[in-house]
């Protein structure tokens, strides 16, 4: 069973090796993930590429991801974005212990709080899992392209993840 459940900011569905790398660690059953359509949505209007076919992917292969019903909890989210209340919602209404997001800014953990939640930079998550269990360290290695991942604002994890490889 999934330690960790998190509910996927937009910002972290653009970056491709990261959202690949997520995906992966949750058929694995490492994290469980959680979007909205909402999410989905607004990474589509922003998206320059036609992203339907991963869309339907990410649904297919994670039938219980997709949050609903959460307009309710709204009305009880307060923050100076107006356009992230129903993020914070949907993760409070799937009892998620992270919002994982680039934008950790937008999430106060005084906001977060009253609902169970907080919000994690993905570098951070990572590095936690990373840390928490080691055999991540040689799949992610072997998997995926450590260059990449660089280039999705992980650094910290790549740094751990080079430095045990050398070790």
């Amino acid at each position: 069973m999934p330690e960790y459940k998190v509910f996927i900011d937009t910002c972290v569905l653009f970056t491709t090796e990261l959202r690949s790398l997520l995906l992966a660690l949750a058929e694995m059953d490492k994290i469980k993930v959680y979007w909205s359509e909402n999410i989905l949505q607004e990474w589509r209007r922003n998206s320059q590429y036609d992203i339907e076919a991963i869309i339907f992917k990410m649904q297919k292969d994670f039938p219980t991801a997709i949050i609903e019903n959460y307009k309710d909890l709204e009305n009880q989210i307060n923050l100076q974005d107006k356009a992230d209340i129903h993020v914070v919602a949907a993760a409070a209404k799937a009892q998620c212990d992270f919002i994982l997001t680039f934008n950790t800014k937008d999430f106060p953990y005084m906001k977060l709080h009253p609902f169970g939640l907080d919000k994690i930079h993905p570098d951070l998550f990572l590095l936690k899992l990373l840390k928490k269990e080691p055999a991540l360290i040689d799949y992610t290695n072997h998997n995926f392209s450590l260059k990449a991942l660089e280039k999705c604002w992980l650094p910290k994890s790549c740094q751990f993840i080079q430095k045990h490889l050398e070790d």
